[in-house]
């Protein structure tokens, strides 16, 4: 009985000490910008001296309704746009621990063409990972 005993404590320990549990949650019912998008000007050539002569970068808002275990990484899937230039945008085009895209000043304004580009994220932590189609869009005008 002793012998048993025993094997039925070590299967049992055995088996707490191999099982994987997740810790941590990562909640996004709700996530949204508001507002939900951006408007940039391509013409370097302008009068904002902020952006185009000290480089500082334009920036959203940070995102709502994200809820979860730390960290959470946030990350750009993809952005697409009607003239198909989402590549050019992605060079300039980055996001912050908290969700905030900021788009660094570019060179010119054929580096990025003018048009609306949609942004689709990734938000993840050790646990989970969910993407998101279209939650952001950035308006590059003349």
């Amino acid at each position: 009985m002793k012998k048993f005993f025993i094997l039925v404590v070590f299967l049992a320990g055995f088996y707490a000490c191999h099982h994987e549990y997740r810790y941590g949650y990562l909640k996004t019912d709700n996530i949204e910008y508001y507002p939900d998008s951006l408007e940039v000007v391509a013409n370097t050539n302008c009068n904002d001296i902020i952006h185009t002569k000290y480089g500082v970068p334009w920036a959203s808002v940070p995102i709502q309704g994200v809820a979860g275990t730390p960290p959470i990484f946030f990350s750009i899937k993809s952005i697409s746009s009607e003239n198909g230039e989402g590549e050019k945008m992605k060079k300039y085009l980055k996001i912050r621990g908290d969700g905030v895209f900021y788009l660094y000043p570019f060179d010119t304004y054929n580096d990025i063409p003018v048009g609306e580009y949609r942004i689709s994220i990734i938000i993840e932590n050790d646990n989970d990972r969910r993407e998101f189609d279209n939650v952001f869009k950035i308006i590059v005008k003349q």
